[in-house]
C-alpha cells in the first residue's frame, strides 16, 4: 500500500518541476553557470548564506561572513545572468515557501517558530 502523504509529496514534486518558476530557475542557472566565474561566485554565496544562517541560529559571530557576503551579493546583482538567477531563485523560493506556510497552517504549526 502506498503511503498517501508520500504519494502526495511526489505529486507536488512533479508539479513543482513542471512549474514556470522552476523552468525559469533552471534556465537562469544554466545560463549563469556557462561562465565559470559566475558559478564559483554563486556557490560561494550559497555557502556563505548557510554559514550566516547557522551563526544566527547558534547566536554566534564566529567566522561572520557578513561583509564578504554583502560584497559577493553586490557582484552577483551587478552581472546580468547571475542577477537573473537570483531573481528566478527568489520566485521559486516564494512558491515553495507559500506551500510550506499552507501546510504548516493546515496542521497548526506556528510558522514563525520555524523561521530564522
Amino acid at each position: 500500500m502506498i503511503d498517501p502523504v508520500a504519494a502526495a509529496t511526489q505529486a507536488l514534486v512533479q508539479a513543482l518541476q513542471h512549474s514556470e518558476e522552476y523552468a525559469a530557475f533552471v534556465c537562469a542557472r544554466e545560463k549563469a553557470f556557462e561562465n565559470a566565474h559566475n558559478k564559483v561566485l554563486y556557490l560561494e554565496y550559497r555557502r556563505m548564506q548557510t554559514a550566516l544562517r547557522a551563526n544566527v541560529a547558534l547566536q554566534t559571530t564566529d567566522h561572520d561572513p557578513g561583509e564578504k557576503l554583502r560584497h559577493i551579493t553586490e557582484l552577483l546583482h551587478f552581472e546580468e545572468d547571475t542577477s537573473a538567477l537570483l531573481l528566478a531563485e527568489y520566485r521559486l523560493n516564494r512558491l515553495i515557501g507559500g506551500i510550506f506556510h499552507k501546510l504548516a497552517a493546515a496542521v497548526g504549526i506556528d510558522v514563525g517558530v520555524c523561521e530564522g
